[in-house]
């Protein structure tokens, strides 16, 4: 039994057992309010979108990715990145300066990796959507979906929203979950 509990301990750390969040309301469902919410964002210039996950097998990146396919926002066609987590990468594309307006978080991402990519998503000002709602209540993403009384409501942090300077119209918020945390 020692041995089975040191391998698992050993798994965990080598990367090989990932904690896994659940989403709150199927990929397609909050993929397409996440767009229109977007079409209320006064700050948006652009549809590049970088989908970021812990792996490149997971399913959630798999299913966001399928549903924004061929998709536009504010009549700007979606452009489409995935990355496997990777600090260097990320930190690489900022630099190369490639115009991402907004940054997916798959359910996979550690604590760590969510901290690093909320920091990029403040300092180069980039909108952070999700679909794990916990995300959006720890601060670490500006929006997502949850389920509220069997229907599928738009979650708002407004701290981490000012941190990205975005701007959504009031009177679209007034119809959204608000929460305040600071991450």
């Amino acid at each position: 039994m020692r041995v089975f509990i040191l391998f698992l301990v050993s798994l965990c750390f080598s990367g090989q057992i990932f904690a896994q969040e659940a989403v709150d309301v199927d990929e397609k469902t909050h993929v397409e309010m996440i767009l229109k919410s977007l079409s209320y964002d006064n700050k948006l210039t652009g549809g590049t979108v970088l989908v970021v996950s812990r792996r490149s097998s997971n399913q959630n990146l798999a299913n966001v990715v399928k549903n924004l396919s061929g998709k536009t926002v504010k009549k700007y066609p979606i452009e489409l990145f995935e990355l496997a987590y990777n600090e260097e990468a990320l930190n690489s594309l900022m630099a190369n300066n490639i115009g991402i307006n907004l940054i997916y978080l798959c359910n996979d991402l550690s604590t760590d990796q969510l901290s690093f990519i909320s920091k990029i998503c403040d300092q180069h000002k980039i909108l952070s959507a999700t679909g794990v709602s916990k995300f959006v209540m720890d601060g670490y993403a500006c929006l997502s979906v949850i389920n509220e009384n069997n229907k599928p409501k738009l979650i708002f942090n407004m701290g981490k929203m000012k941190q990205e300077e975005r701007q959504f119209s009031a009177s679209y918020l007034k119809v959204c979950k608000l929460v305040e945390t600071n991450n």
